[in-house]
């Protein structure tokens, strides 16, 4: 049978899911996720979810390609809606907004429970996401930066059981991630132009404090980055 080889985006999810997990992958997609989890024999219980049937009835095909179709539960859900804490002990959210990310936890009271562990890879709207998990006591357990296809991804892992404060930055800062200079200069540049575009809209300086001290909170891990690289 062959074996499925994830892009590295995806690598680095699946890489996060602790052996012997039951896991959910929330808005599978192609299901590459389940179907690799099978094959390695990493997880006890797979659930792959979609909202929409096209999706779960692509990633029911890639497991069906891959021999692995009998040892996942495909379900067709939106979000966590019908998936309950005795199915799952880790959530996967890979690929999705981040603003979709939140609804999906905030409608499921379960995912703050000590012993559920979020696996997450958010496209957009990282800082929403942040806010969301910090005011609901999440902590930090790993984070890292993926180069895949010319794009940089944020993948990480959190649980209301996690000591480390949830803090991306500063996790990849301790970590030494080599991509972190890339995303940092990224950041800067996304939010300047942010700020640049409201000195010139009809609200005025709204919302530009934030975007400054999220600026001036940049510079300065670019700062710390500048002294580990010398």
């Amino acid at each position: 049978m062959k074996r499925l080889k994830l892009t590295p985006r995806l690598q680095a999810v699946a890489d996060k899911i602790a052996p012997g997990a039951a896991v959910a992958d929330v808005g599978t997609d192609h299901g590459y996720i389940p179907a690799y989890l099978a094959q390695s024999g990493a997880a006890r219980r797979i659930i792959a979810a979609d909202v929409r049937e096209g999706p779960l009835l692509r990633a029911r095909e890639t497991a069906y390609a891959y021999g692995v179709a009998d040892q996942i539960d495909f379900r067709l859900t939106d979000g966590l809606d019908g998936i309950v804490r005795a199915d799952a002990d880790t959530v996967v959210l890979a690929g999705l907004g981040g603003e979709t990310m939140l609804a999906i936890l905030s409608n499921a009271p379960w995912t703050r429970e000590d012993d559920v562990t979020l696996v997450l890879q958010p496209q957009t709207k990282l800082d929403e996401l942040s806010a969301y998990l910090t005011e609901s006591s999440f902590g930090l357990f790993d984070a890292q930066l993926v180069l895949d296809d010319g794009r940089l991804y944020t993948v990480f892992s959190a649980g209301t059981a996690a000591a480390e404060p949830f803090d991306p930055l500063v996790a990849l800062l301790r970590r030494r991630d080599v991509l972190l200079p890339v995303y940092v200069n990224e950041q800067i540049v996304k939010y300047q132009r942010a700020l640049d575009g409201l000195s010139r809209s009809a609200s005025g300086h709204e919302g530009a404090a934030q975007l400054r001290e999220k600026l001036r909170r940049l510079e300065h891990i670019k700062g710390e980055i500048r002294q580990w690289q010398q």
